[in-house]
């Protein structure tokens, strides 16, 4: 039994920021495009961005960051391409 418990992975970690019951529609439609595909770290990724994109979660990194935090603060701007990529680079993965 303990062989495959230390087998198993937990690929995605929900804060308390995600298991809010306000953002779970959001996160549902961030998850709708992926149904019926399999789990892979590219889909996460995919994933990830939308969540950010969709300003669903604010990684600590983006506080950190004047430019970055005005943007999330504002509901007229979105976040670019490069500054998902960049804020997901710059957050801890665990």
């Amino acid at each position: 039994m303990s062989s495959i418990r230390n087998s198993e992975r937990k690929p995605l970690s929900f804060s308390t920021t995600m298991r809010n019951p306000n953002r779970i529609s959001g996160f549902l439609d961030c998850i709708l495009p992926f149904e019926g595909r399999i789990l892979t770290s590219d889909i996460i990724h995919e994933v990830i961005k939308n969540v950010i994109r969709k300003k669903i979660y604010k990684p600590t990194y983006v506080g950190t960051v004047e430019y970055l935090n005005t943007i999330y603060k504002d509901d007229e701007q979105t976040f670019s391409d490069f500054d998902i990529e960049k804020i997901i680079s710059k957050s801890p993965t665990t």
